[in-house]
């Protein structure tokens, strides 16, 4: 199996995750804590200029931040200075794109 095709199954695993959670109301206080994550994320995403179609998706499964096509993967830790550096660090990958469009 290739780094590609991996890379695509954890997608693929990790989005189907998201879904089964999301269906889900958030009772534990991590839970709640992975909504407020999301919620900071996408407040900077949008200063970014990056807020259309980048989707953030916090779990426990994910270890390391790390982006792919149009979501953000981002592990479940609080938001700290250190968090949110290796978090801008995933997202440069879907700057570069979007700036090359914008010329």
């Amino acid at each position: 199996m290739s780094e590609s095709e991996l890379t695509e199954k954890c997608v693929s695993l990790l989005l189907e995750d998201d879904k089964a959670r999301a269906k889900k109301p958030a009772q534990e206080d991590a839970e709640k804590q992975d909504d407020a994550v999301r919620a900071s994320l996408a407040k900077l995403l949008a200063f970014m200029g990056l807020d259309r179609g980048v989707r953030v998706i916090v779990s426990p499964l994910i270890g390391v931040a790390f982006s792919h096509g149009k979501h953000l993967f981002a592990p479940r830790a609080p938001l700290t200075r250190s968090h949110l550096i290796r978090l801008l660090n995933s997202v440069q990958v879907l700057v570069v794109p979007t700036l090359l469009l914008l010329k």
